[in-house]
């Protein structure tokens, strides 16, 4: 090969990667490059978006303010399993609701199940965006004998296995 053809091969090559590269930033920025989408743009400006978290459990108690309450957990965000007294905040816009109607905080009662979603605040704080309950239907009393303190004048059919006290008028036969 001729140098005069070498040469030509080489500022060809050195035109095509000088604007090579600039087409590939370009594409890579507006599609994410290697066939995947491009990142989104944050909403947060330079700050960490805000983890979510999910609880499933039973409900304690809430605080006398109203602004948060306990909970044990029994499923949700993997960190959170099996914890038991949760403290989860609550705020304005918390969105609550008992059996399927909207709630305040104060008509949840011990033992209802909830379900939670919310984000982790500062210092790793639970807020609640939306809390779903659902109360535990209260035990009916069931029907049951009621003892008296005198005792009977007239004898069972059933025969007893302690002794008597006092002995009787009869002899009794023994199986």
């Amino acid at each position: 090969m001729s140098v005069a053809t070498r040469r030509a091969m080489a500022i060809v090559v050195a035109g095509a990667l000088t604007l090579a590269a600039p087409a590939t930033a370009y594409a890579e920025s507006h599609h994410g490059g290697h066939g995947k989408p491009a990142a989104k743009h944050s909403k947060h400006h330079g700050k960490p978006a805000p983890r979510k978290f999910t609880a499933t459990g039973v409900f304690d108690a809430a605080d006398a303010s109203g602004g948060s309450f306990t909970m044990d957990d029994k499923g949700g965000s993997r960190d959170l399993h099996h914890k038991k007294g949760l403290v989860i905040t609550v705020s304005s816009k918390t969105r609550i609701r008992l059996d399927g109607a909207s709630a305040t905080l104060a008509q949840l009662q011990p033992g209802d199940n909830l379900s939670v979603k919310g984000t982790r605040g500062a210092g790793g704080a639970l807020d609640a965006t939306r809390v779903n309950a659902a109360s535990v239907p209260a035990p009916t009393p069931s029907a049951s004998a009621t003892p008296t303190d005198s005792p009977t004048d007239s004898p069972t059919d059933s025969p007893t296995d302690s002794p008597t006290d006092s002995p009787t008028d009869s002899p009794t036969t023994s199986p």
